[in-house]
């Protein structure tokens, strides 16, 4: 038997068991990122459950167990590696762990069938109990795992469970819960610890559901006593009892990790390299247009001073407006091409949100479209050109209130990390389509037909960040909007592009 990666608090260290039948398990959902079977998944193995939590965020107070398989379905690649040279031992295995898979399951199940049978028609509500129900003997599977944890150390935040599943959990035991789950979940540990897993007999299909309850049991029963048997690797890849399946899922979720990093890195590149020839192209042709373009406009305005001809000077005047706009078409082009070198100041986040947020306030009240600025640390200041950055995130807006359309709400943000500051442009529109995608930062690409305006807009957006030094990031979920994140380099982090 392995180890899941090691949780800890302050200078104590925590070592889950990775089941053999687990970790065999866990191999098809790497490969395949199927969220319903990763919940199934967590549903039956309790140390993946508490696993699992202490790597969910804060928001996840609010979720069901199908929510949080969604979400680590996406990154449990990346949470199961571990750093090369540094992976852990095979834990020592406790007698109890049988006792516990059957204590922790009884649980769950028993109080997730109470609360449904209370009325819950909610399967949110539902399968939170079993959550909580799952996870209510987390003292006892920390403690046999690394340092002694008492119930009083959960609600005090002492070990790495998030502090709503260890308050629940509190509650639960000491009969505290008034809300329907805690007062399930209360009864339901109540009648495990008194009568055993029979007393799921008692419930409609209770058998069949005690029946896997017990299967678990004899699995975890089986890993137990087989720990210290030489089993040949051919036999332990058929979950025999040494710890090959889970020190091979934890070197098979750092190949894929690194898989992820070298496609995302071989595509960020290949963009650079597309953007970057456009915009040579885009130079030269700027050169070559602006000429003729000059001429034509300057006969344009001669005619009209010597015109007087109404029908005419109305054409001489078209072609010296049309010329016109070709002049900011080109000077798009070359901002594109070659935008100018930034010349950097301080200046407060805040500001600049509140300045572009003003500008475009009549254009959100007229379609209707909420513009905010989420909360934020507004005093932090950025090192960038002001009047380029400006123009860069009025073009992201512009571009958000387009994809909304009439209604939905458009939100700038700002985070950090140890590298970049972040503007953030979200929004409620539709989403980019795949064609969109591909060719968002292409000069004169434009997705209006799916409701989304590019253009030239984006590639300024592009051309601006690249020359600060920056990345520009974007993230469109299907059919959940799109959040687009301009980002610069924190000063004490500045690389000059």
């Amino acid at each position: 038997m392995y180890v899941f990666p090691s949780l800890s608090v302050d200078d104590q260290v925590w070592r889950l068991p990775l089941a053999n039948h687990t970790a065999l398990g866990l191999y098809e959902l790497l490969l395949h990122s199927d969220p319903a079977r990763l919940t199934e998944w967590l549903m039956l193995d309790p140390p993946l459950l508490l696993w699992i939590s202490c790597q969910l965020p804060d928001e996840a107070s609010d979720w069901s167990l199908a929510e949080a398989g969604r979400h680590v379905a996406e990154r449990l690649s990346s949470w199961l590696v571990v750093a090369p040279g540094r992976e852990p031992a095979q834990p020592s295995c406790s007698k109890r762990w049988p006792d516990l898979i059957r204590r922790s399951l009884g649980t769950a199940a028993l109080a997730a069938r109470l609360v449904a049978a209370a009325g819950a028609s909610d399967e949110t509500v539902v399968q939170r109990a079993y959550w909580v129900g799952a996870a209510i003997e987390s003292a006892s599977w920390f403690s046999s795992c690394g340092p002694t944890v008492r119930q009083t150390d959960l609600a005090r935040g002492r070990t790495p469970l998030p502090s709503w599943l260890a308050e629940s959990i509190t509650a639960a035991r000491q009969g505290r819960g008034r809300c329907p789950v805690l007062s399930a979940v209360s009864a339901a540990h109540r009648e495990i610890r008194n009568a055993g897993v029979s007393a799921l007999d008692s419930l409609e299909g209770g058998r069949t559901v005690r029946a896997d309850v017990e299967q678990s049991s004899q699995l975890w029963q089986q890993e137990v006593e087989h720990s210290d048997t030489f089993v040949s690797p051919w036999a332990a890849a058929w979950g025999g009892g040494s710890d090959v399946p889970g020190r091979c899922l934890i070197l098979l979720a750092g190949k894929l990790k690194r898989l992820d990093e070298l496609e995302t890195s071989f595509e960020r590149r290949l963009q650079e390299e597309k953007l970057s020839a456009m915009a040579e192209l885009a130079y030269g042709a700027s050169h070559e247009i602006n000429n003729p373009l000059a001429n034509i406009s300057s006969r344009a305005q001669t005619l009209l001073r010597e015109e007087t001809h109404p029908e005419r000077r109305r054409q001489l005047a078209t072609i010296e407006a049309q010329a016109y706009r070709a002049f900011e078409m080109i000077a798009d082009m070359m901002l594109f091409a070659k935008p100018p070198q930034p010349t950097r100041s301080r200046f407060p986040v805040g500001e600049l949100l509140a300045t572009v947020q003003k500008e475009f306030a009549q254009q959100a009240n007229q379609q209707q479209t909420e513009l905010c600025v989420a909360d934020g640390e507004m005093t932090v200041e950025l090192l960038a050109d002001r009047v380029q950055l400006e123009t860069a995130l009025r073009a992201v807006v512009q571009n958000a209130l387009e994809a909304v359309g009439q209604g939905g709400t458009v939100t700038l943000a700002f985070s950090q990390d140890q590298r970049f500051h972040w503007l953030t442009v979200s929004d409620t529109g539709p989403g980019l389509s795949p064609q969109a995608q591909v060719h968002l930062f292409d000069p004169f690409f434009s997705g209006r037909e799916a409701g989304r305006g590019l253009g030239l807009g984006l590639s300024k957006v592009w051309a601006i960040v690249r020359q600060h030094g920056g990345q520009v990031m974007v993230d469109s979920p299907s059919g959940k909007g799109v959040a687009i994140g301009l980002g610069i380099p924190a000063p004490a982090g500045l690389v000059e592009p």
